[in-house]
């Protein structure tokens, strides 16, 4: 963004919108930098829980970490998609993402995820070691 004034211009500049994911997860492991839980979780993004921007598999576990985190939201939105009668997306519906979200909890048991999974997914075990032991030596 830029402003300017009779007298000055004022620029703002965001340098974290120009780096890719890896990149930031390798500043934030690097400066030991405190990040959102949910993203251990491996929610890319935090935002809605069920952001009508994000793709099938993370819907399902967001789905997932509100069954976990005792939250009654996907069972709201599912049958509000059936009350209003009109699908969450395009692509599928609300019901579908509820039911691939049962069906893990069903294989697989409840949603799991601990504190540096995020920097483990990115960065690998080495670098998400090294980012909880430097948190655990600084507390």
């Amino acid at each position: 963004m830029r402003t300017s004034a009779k007298s000055r211009m004022v620029l703002t500049r965001h340098p974290i919108f120009e780096m890719k994911d890896r990149e930031v997860w390798q500043e934030i492991t690097t400066h030991g930098l405190e990040y959102h839980p949910v993203y251990d979780a491996l929610i890319p993004r935090l935002s809605c829980v069920f952001c009508v921007l994000a793709p099938f598999d993370v819907l399902v576990r967001a789905a997932r970490l509100c069954w976990a985190l005792g939250l009654p939201l996907p069972a709201r939105y599912r049958d509000l998609e059936a009350k209003i009668g009109h699908r969450f997306k395009q692509s599928h519906s609300f019901a579908e993402v509820y039911a691939e979200a049962e069906r893990l909890e069903r294989e697989e048991g409840p949603l799991v995820w601990n504190r540096g999974d995020a920097i483990r997914q990115h960065l690998g075990d080495g670098a998400a070691d090294d980012y909880l032991a430097r948190l655990a030596h600084a507390a």
